[in-house]
């Protein structure tokens, strides 16, 4: 399982896709404590905070209406979140452009210890019945709004 994190601005941000060429330019909403690629992956508040023009709320959600709001230029969020966003407020279809190119991509993982009594192919295997069976979304939905 993975993913990855994206920008998004304004759907009206000049220059179309060229908008995202240098990220560092515009002020960003990046959520507060987490690690992105526009910042050395450095997820010290202060650092980045001091380094950057950036906004750090407490969830993505406050992350696009600072873009909505003109409060920033550019939200750095998970890949699905502006789909599930636009889901719950399908007022502000139209609103957003999303870049092309990612902040980061990353994949999960699990560790498990060599003689414990969970085995690699049982972990794998609840993994593919949460992905495919949908309560993966339901697991995961308090922690996206």
């Amino acid at each position: 399982m993975g993913g990855s994190e994206v920008y998004v601005a304004a759907a009206n941000a000049e220059g179309g896709q060229a908008f995202f060429d240098d990220i560092a330019s515009h002020k960003i909403a990046a959520v507060y404590g987490f690690h992105y690629g526009f910042a050395g992956f450095n997820g010290d508040p202060a650092y980045v905070q001091t380094a950057y023009a950036v906004e750090q709320p407490l969830n993505p959600c406050t992350s696009l209406y600072y873009v909505l709001d003109g409060r920033v230029d550019v939200a750095v969020v998970p890949e699905l979140y502006p789909e599930m966003f636009l889901q719950n407020y399908p007022q502000y279809q139209g609103r957003f452009l999303t870049g092309l190119e990612p902040d980061q991509t990353y994949e999960h993982s699990i560790v498990l210890r060599e003689d414990g009594t969970v085995s690699l192919d049982e972990i794998n295997a609840l993994l593919a019945e949460l992905e495919e069976n949908g309560p993966f979304g339901r697991i995961m939905e308090p922690y996206l709004f």
